[in-house]
């Protein structure tokens, strides 16, 4: 059997190549879900009145440039007008698989089947609409390529490549923080400052060219900055249809309190869930710090493997599963950092599959295939969905866990070294 996959394995490449393909395509000609409305406004503003007029805020200036692109190609076909949205999308889809496969080519057929392949990936872009391949490629790209050549103009490439994904969704928040927390924590305080100032320098250029675009445009020189800050008004509450904790502690709060309505009903600007919300930011930082914390007194010499990657990949998974306010496609970017961790190290294997089936069951089941093909279920969402907040957050820690051993099993090297080079 293994013989015949090897004679044949460039036919069952192509054949699992051209199936995602497909796969993706059909998805292209059904209409997602209303998250696509705004994206077609907001492009069609763009393109007819300029960015400045257009823009709205919520998405940034990167997305509704992309957008107003589609919108062009919208226009000449009305009837498929998120086609083109979709296409767009599927365009970083595609470059992601080109770059995993070119950092790992001799994990072609595992890269094809827990990412090609994966119906998580597949409903999330291409059928649903979501606009979230650009972000998390770009986010991969940044930890990837600081990994492979970690010199200091590396971090100005990395800077600029994490402005990209941050000039288009504001989720890069999560890893974003983490990172700083690195670079203060193992550069600043040691008072090695040109990694950090060559890193934020990429990071602020694009965002800095932006905001005096706006302000020759007759904007004020703080708005674009200030769409960031208004964010906090935006969806304030414990839970957003993502599969975490927050959505069983808000699904407990609203039955003992016999509220009644949609998840997202209990506000975080009013206590007692604001100070939910600052647990959940407390708990957040305090994981991260803790993290980033352990990795300064490993050498060189044990360094962690992908560990700027990591550093990404860490602070994607709890922005979404620690913190409030999660949409349920607000995972996506911890799914696509995660996959190459998964070729490197195999006990993150099944803990993502598992939450990938989480994630999938959750958002197939409130949208089907998207508005053309709605899916009837005879299963209620709840209790099961609050039974797979909890899985999901034994699911986090675990990962979380192997994040943490990792560090402390190379920490434990560096002591080790440490002590032989003494007694030597």
């Amino acid at each position: 059997m293994l013989e015949f996959l090897k004679k044949h394995q460039r036919f069952f490449l192509f054949s699992l190549l051209l199936l995602g393909l497909i796969l993706r395509i059909t998805g292209l000609f059904f209409n997602g879900t209303f998250d696509m409305d705004p994206h077609l406004r907001w492009g069609t503003n763009t393109r007819v009145y300029g960015l400045a007029k257009g823009f709205e805020g919520l998405y940034f200036p990167i997305a509704y440039l992309i957008f107003a692109v589609a919108s062009f190609f919208s226009a000449l076909i009305p009837k498929l007008w998120f086609l083109p949205i979709k296409f767009a999308n599927q365009i970083f889809e595609i470059s992601t698989l080109i770059l995993l496969i070119k950092l790992f080519p001799k994990k072609q057929f595992l890269i094809l089947l827990i990412y090609w392949l994966n119906p998580w990936f597949i409903i999330e872009g291409a059928w649903l609409g979501y606009f979230d391949a650009g972000m998390a490629f770009f986010l991969l790209s940044a930890g990837i390529y600081l990994n492979r050549l970690q010199r200091a103009n590396s971090f100005f490439v990395s800077g600029l490549l994490t402005s990209l994904a941050l000039l288009i969704k504001p989720q890069v928040s999560g890893p974003l923080t983490v990172f700083f927390l690195f670079l203060l924590i193992n550069f600043v305080l040691r008072k090695k400052f040109k990694e950090t100032l060559t890193f934020t320098l990429g990071l602020a250029i694009l965002p800095i060219l932006f905001s005096i675009y706006f302000f020759i445009s007759g904007k004020p020189i703080y708005y674009f900055a200030g769409w960031y800050t208004s964010l906090r008004f935006y969806m304030p509450s414990l839970n957003a249809n993502q599969v975490n904790i927050w959505y069983t502690i808000t699904r407990f709060i609203m039955y003992i309190s016999g509220i009644t309505g949609p998840i997202y009903s209990l506000n975080t600007l009013y206590y007692p869930y604001s100070l939910l919300e600052k647990l959940s930011f407390a708990v957040f930082f305090i994981i991260a710090f803790l993290y980033v914390r352990q990795l300064k007194n490993i050498s060189q010499k044990h360094k962690i493997s992908y560990l700027f990657l990591k550093l990404f990949a860490i602070g994607a998974l709890l922005f979404p599963q620690i913190v409030t306010r999660s949409h349920e496609n607000h995972f996506y970017n911890a799914t696509i950092l995660l996959t190459p961790l998964t070729l490197v190290n195999t006990r993150l294997l099944w803990p993502l599959i598992i939450s990938e089936i989480f994630q999938f069951y959750n958002i197939f089941l409130r949208y089907g295939l998207g508005r053309d093909i709605r899916i009837p279920f005879g299963l209620n969402m709840d209790p099961l969905l609050s039974i797979l907040g909890i899985l999901q957050f034994i699911i986090t820690l675990r990962i979380i866990y192997i994040f943490f051993s990792d560090g402390l099993h190379r920490r434990k090297l560096t002591i080790r070294h440490t002590f032989a080079k003494r007694t030597n």
